[in-house]
């Protein structure tokens, strides 16, 4: 079973960095706009090179605010591929452990069940945030769960739809259900999550963390829905990019694979 650190945090990793560079281009655009004038020698300078630099003066560079938006929105979503995609991993990895219909508790098989028809109602409109969803293996795996099948197939794509990836409490819940006891306390307990959060480690950490997501995803919905959140500023957008890269560490430092056989509870 792939490691959640390699097929999940590291691609989040990478393009927070790059979202951190991008921020970083955005701030020193804005000095050098306002440097180039007094340190280019525009009598030695070749005609291509004063006119692509005297272009870039006059360019008026108070757009940063919509840069910056771009870049939240762009944080927000890869960070949601991320729980995507770690949810994935665990409901995969709980199932190959169970392999048996009859080893997987009720609530779970009716979980998958219902989840997996959600899915398929939407194959005249196809979700979005599912690069790729082929319907027909949607069916056929939910086809393997049925009483006495030997061995099941999860929908992982289906298990994750309906989740609110924002949501950590809702996250949380779903990974315990597949045997991941990941919770907001467990979460606090974290000292690197803690720190970033300038608190101790315990239940305040938890409560904090939770009561920071919602602020993200606030302001996520008033860009989404408006086009604008004049408080997404270059120091606000770099700490909640800083504490979303060790959230994701914390997430994927609490999971456990394989499932421990202890965790699999029967109908």
């Amino acid at each position: 079973m792939t490691d959640p650190k390699s097929s999940a945090l590291i691609p989040l990793e990478a393009h927070l960095s790059n979202l951190a560079n991008l921020a970083d281009f955005i701030a020193k655009s804005v000095e050098i706009q306002k440097v180039l004038p007094s340190i280019v020698n525009w009598e030695q300078a070749w005609p291509e090179a004063k006119s692509a630099t005297q272009a870039f003066v006059k360019v008026p560079l108070d757009f940063d605010q919509i840069l910056y938006n771009s870049c939240y929105l762009s944080m927000i979503s890869c960070y949601e591929e991320f729980v995507r995609r770690v949810i994935a991993i665990v409901a995969e990895n709980f199932i190959e452990d169970c392999s048996e219909f009859d080893r997987i508790p009720v609530e779970l098989s009716q979980f998958h069940l219902v989840s997996s028809a959600k899915l398929l109602t939407r194959f005249y409109n196809p979700p979005q945030q599912l690069h790729t969803t082929n319907f027909w293996d949607v069916a056929k795996k939910l086809g393997t769960w049925f009483p006495s099948a030997p061995r099941v197939e999860v929908n992982s794509d289906a298990v994750s739809l309906g989740v609110d990836l924002l949501s950590i409490t809702d996250v949380c819940e779903l990974c315990v259900k597949f045997g991941q006891p990941i919770t907001l306390d467990t979460l606090g307990s974290d000292s690197a999550l803690a720190n970033a959060l300038s608190l101790p480690t315990g239940r305040n950490a938890g409560k904090e963390l939770q009561k920071v997501l919602s602020e993200i995803a606030k302001r996520r919905n008033r860009i989404a829905h408006t086009g604008n959140s004049a408080d997404v500023t270059r120091q606000l957008f770099l700490e909640h990019l800083s504490f979303l890269g060790v959230f994701a560490k914390a997430i994927a430092g609490r999971v456990a694979i394989p499932v421990k056989k202890g965790r699999k509870a029967t109908a």
